[in-house]
């Protein structure tokens, strides 16, 4: 068995595990975003990784395959793989909690008005009747009222929708309902200069601006968590493949430091 370590630019540090009978198993443990909260976590898991790495080309050499799985299953606790495995995990299950929260409250349609209950019943009219073109302006360029229509009646994700058409939507209907819920417009109010020396009031386009932004970096985070969870996925084969156990008893000995 042959263990061996690279860093992918960009990327993150490729772990690879060789069993002797062909078996391969490769994990890339992801470098996270500046500012994430899995820079810490996901650089410790490498460096214990990268032990363990060590731990299978020396043990390779010491035992016979029975012998060394059980070392290596050991390995994973005192070399502080299983640790690092849950610290990981444990920021991931946190960060998907909180991205769902962030993203219900972004997508809450106010109850309706008897204005808004009148634009809502129009839009959805106007949806019926359009093509897929009509439907694919509608959604980039309704107001928030009539987009929240969309959004409560679940109209926008009906069959024939593509999904980036959804997912127009989705990040329209969060970014203009950020703006009206916490009221981003008194954040950005116009500024008086040489070509209207008498500008006033709120600056929706910075506001909303502002809130496009917020929804860009909480899709960011979500890419990541998804991207996490591939990683810890492979590691809990790749782990597997070195101590000789299936994956559910890989996970076990990793996510409780025991297999018993």
């Amino acid at each position: 068995m042959q263990a061996t370590v690279s860093t992918v630019p960009n990327r993150g540090t490729l772990h690879t595990v060789l069993h002797e009978d062909g078996r391969r198993v490769a994990a890339t443990v992801p470098t996270a975003p500046n500012g994430s909260v899995f820079v810490g976590p996901l650089a410790g898991l490498a460096d214990r990784l990268s032990n363990l790495a060590t731990g299978v080309n020396v043990g390779n050499g010491q035992y016979l395959p029975a012998a060394r799985a059980e070392a290596l299953r050991q390995g994973v606790i005192n070399l502080g793989v299983d640790g690092a495995f849950r610290a990981v995990a444990g920021v991931g299950q946190k960060e998907r909690r909180d991205i769902a929260s962030a993203k219900a409250t972004a997508m809450e349609v106010p109850p309706a008005t008897p204005a808004t209950a009148a634009m809502a019943a129009r839009t959805l009219v106007l949806w019926d009747r359009a093509d897929i073109g009509g439907k694919a302006n509608m959604l980039n360029t309704l107001p928030v009222d009539g987009l929240g229509a969309l959004i409560a009646s679940g109209a926008y994700r009906e069959d024939g929708i593509p999904a980036e058409l959804q997912q127009v939507a989705a990040d329209r209907y969060m970014a203009l309902n950020h703006v009206r819920r916490v009221g981003l417009q008194a954040d950005h109010t116009l500024v008086a200069d040489h070509n209207d020396p008498l500008a006033t009031g709120p600056n929706v386009e910075a506001a909303t601006n502002a809130a496009r932004a917020a929804v860009k970096t909480l899709n960011a985070r979500s890419e990541t968590v998804e991207s996490v969870s591939d990683a810890l996925r492979s590691i809990i084969s790749m782990v597997g493949l070195a101590t000789d156990l299936s994956d559910q008893k890989a996970y076990q000995l990793l996510s409780t430091g025991s297999i018993a």
